[in-house]
């Protein structure tokens, strides 16, 4: 995917994804595209929204509505949206320096709790499962093609491919650390069943007596995350709309888009089984068709139509 990107943007550098469509598909299929990419979008925006209220009152606030948070957390997506592209930038910097520094510290602290019988045994029938649950991840990291939805703010398109691949190592290294941890410390059974799992490995941090509470720290952090997370696409989501559409600017349109994601993020589930279920069984499956299917047709439509101009 980091290659077929690069390919993408190696002679439209002044475009973003939403022009590349357009011109690579024509402007009837591109746009139908892009109305695909733009609901799905707002879903996510909406799922994200969803998801980081039922985390706060399962883990902190059981007693407290989740709209609360809701408003809270997209009155202040809101203003960072609108402050611009910049902005956005700067406060995903801070936060990600502070992220990394947290998630090794924990990684290392819980690698004392880990234990080997928790890991073993591996075997070959281990094959199967794991290639059963790949979309999970693979529907997370389809939101590397997504970012490029406003790829004409973005300068240096032409180290997609170096930092791209530098990104997915770190991606990978990061997560089979936190599996390990996790997995180590809970179990494969206990990990399976708790709805925040990782928050559970860090609760079981404990240096001297001193150390304690992590957890509060994490999940302060993890809510920053999502902060980043829903702005990002609440941006993306404006994006879209002002490249199809032909608008200028993303404050006017930056409200109605806070009003309809409050609103979805309320009726897409009763609670957070449905939310998991609609997310497994419906969206996943969808996010891997729009970030690694759809853009692999583009690349050999593209590559067909400039076979054909060239003979």
């Amino acid at each position: 995917m980091v290659f077929i990107v690069q390919s993408f943007f190696k002679k439209n550098n002044n475009m973003n994804l939403t022009d590349v469509y357009l011109k690579t598909l024509g402007k009837l299929p591109g746009f139908l595209v892009m109305i695909l990419y733009m609901f799905a979008v707002l879903i996510l925006l909406a799922l994200y929204t969803r998801y980081y209220a039922e985390r706060i009152t399962s883990s902190i606030f059981p007693d407290t509505s989740i709209s609360f948070f809701i408003i809270v957390m997209l009155a202040l997506v809101f203003y960072i949206v609108r402050g611009g592209l910049p902005a956005l930038a700067r406060f995903n910097e801070m936060v990600f320096i502070v992220f990394i520094v947290l998630l090794c510290l924990g990684i290392f602290l819980s690698l004392f709790n880990v234990r080997i019988t928790n890991l073993l045994p591996i075997s070959t029938l281990d094959i199967i499962p794991v290639i059963r649950t790949s979309p999970v991840v693979l529907a997370i990291w389809s939101y590397f093609l997504f970012m490029f939805f406003f790829a004409d703010k973005v300068n240096d398109k032409e180290h997609i491919k170096r930092l791209g691949i530098k990104t997915t190592v770190f991606i990978t290294i990061s997560s089979m650390l936190i599996i390990i941890i996790t997995v180590g410390t809970l179990g494969s059974s206990l990990a399976e069943r708790v709805s925040l799992p990782y928050i559970l490995t860090v609760k079981e941090i404990s240096v001297l007596n001193t150390l304690e509470r992590l957890e509060s720290i994490t999940l302060s952090l993890w809510v920053a995350a999502d902060c980043i997370i829903i702005s990002v696409f609440t941006y993306i989501l404006v994006y879209i709309l002002n490249s199809l559409f032909r608008l200028s600017g993303t404050k006017a349109l930056t409200g109605p888009v806070m009003l309809i994601t409050y609103v979805l993020s309320l009726v897409l589930a009763r609670n957070r089984f449905e939310l998991e279920e609609f997310s497994n069984k419906i969206f996943i499956p969808f996010n891997v068709i729009l970030g690694f299917v759809i853009p692999v047709i583009v690349f050999i439509v593209g590559k067909i139509r400039k076979t054909d101009k060239k003979s």
